[in-house]
């Protein structure tokens, strides 16, 4: 543990001696941050930052299962260290959340002809709802297309550009991270955006994400690949329906994919996405479809940002902004041996009504309320049905 202390103090100390992109390059106009320090001739730079979100849980439960742990939940708690180095950009991003301690962000960025390279750990490119930073999404939780099926913070390299009104995203990676590194396989991952309309309180915004994963055979050091889904936010573990395992210990390849929509009308906003993936080891097959629908309205009379360069809906900066929302959410799998009848097809439904108050670009607070039922369309009965009601404290800086 000592060791792992020492390492993790020395890469932030010699980032100090790398803006994010989805983390993608992102400039908060904060109300409040902490000083950059800068070296005599200004080629090396370092400034601290972080995140708190700091959720408080309500469950009522159906009785079916053990009951969910309500109280408080640290969801994140992250301490940054960006800056420039010598022409490169970087970054270092660790969690500290729940009294556990996992890196998000760690690279270096440079920028190479119209786009920028990208070499660490970073999110892939895939999916609107996973581009959009964790501090400006519009509910406490992401829809399942982005949980489910947008790779989590990977080792690889990325680079990403933009021409007009397209953006393009492709990602080379590793199934590692710097938390649990074991020889899991690797993917790549390709993003594709247009937004023919991108003016303030006027946004069309289309989008495609494509990606291909080979996760290595199952051994002692490799996890076999299955998804499990928690269907009323983070803290809903014993609520969690298993959609599918693939345990024959064979390479299995994944093939997924996800159509995005988005749009801004004045003060009205919409999100969607329809996804999907194919698990295969020619042996057994998973399929999973996910889609949802999220409408938003700024009862203040705002119109949600986004980035043309970045693909994606941006920060509110609106002090005393207030945002309702509402979403629908769907995803199920279905898992069979090729060729014979179906072993198992469970999904999860959820809806999701929001209250957001901006106080100013640092501070937020945020409710949401979540009625959700998992279902087994096998048996045609409902194994679940979960409501949570949560209330976040969020602080950037």
């Amino acid at each position: 543990m000592r060791k792992r202390w020492r390492l993790e103090w020395a890469m932030l100390a010699a980032c100090a001696a790398v803006p994010a992109m989805a983390e993608l390059p992102t400039k908060r106009p904060a109300a409040w941050h902490l000083p950059t320090f800068k070296s005599a001739d200004g080629k090396v730079t370092a400034q601290l930052g972080g995140r708190l979100h700091l959720d408080l849980v309500k469950f009522d439960d159906d009785g079916r299962g053990r009951p969910n742990a309500s109280g408080w939940q640290v969801r994140r708690g992250w301490v940054n260290l960006i800056g420039k180095l010598y022409g490169f950009d970087y970054r270092v991003s660790v969690d500290y959340a729940d009294h556990m301690r996992s890196y998000k962000s760690v690279y270096l960025r440079h920028r190479l002809g119209p786009g920028v390279l990208t070499v660490g750990q970073f999110k892939p490119y895939f999916s609107l709802d996973d581009t959009i930073s964790s501090d400006d999404i519009v509910m406490m939780d992401r829809a399942f297309v982005a949980t489910q099926l947008a790779p989590l913070f990977r080792l690889g390299a990325a680079y990403l550009g933009n021409a007009g009104d397209v953006t393009y995203g492709l990602a080379l990676y590793s199934l590692n991270d710097l938390d649990k590194v074991r020889p899991n396989g690797e993917g790549q991952a390709l993003r594709l955006t247009w937004a023919p309309l991108h003016e303030e309180g006027r946004v069309l915004h289309l989008g495609l994400s494509l990606a291909h994963e080979r996760y290595a055979r199952s051994s002692n050091a490799a996890l076999p690949p299955g998804m499990a889904v928690r269907p009323a936010g983070a803290k809903s573990d014993r609520s969690r329906l298993r959609l599918f395992r693939i345990q024959d210990g064979e390479a299995v390849a994944a093939d997924k994919h996800a159509f995005e929509l988005g749009t801004v009308t004045g003060s009205w906003s919409f999100q969607g996405e329809y996804g999907g993936a194919r698990y295969d080891d020619d042996i057994q097959r998973a399929l999973v479809r996910s889609w949802y629908g999220q409408v938003s309205y700024f009862l203040t009379g705002q119109a949600r940002p986004y980035s043309r360069g970045t693909g994606r809906f941006d920060s509110v900066e609106a002090p005393g902004a207030w945002e309702l929302a509402v979403r629908y959410d769907h995803i199920d799998a279905r898992q069979r041996r090729i060729g014979q009848p179906d072993l198992s097809d469970r999904g999860v439904d959820a809806w999701t009504l929001g209250l957001n108050w901006y106080a100013n670009p640092n501070l937020r607070l945020m409710f949401d309320y979540i009625d959700s039922r998992n279902r087994d369309r096998l048996l045609a009965r409902t194994l679940d049905h979960t409501r949570a009601l949560i209330g976040r404290l969020q602080f950037v800086f």
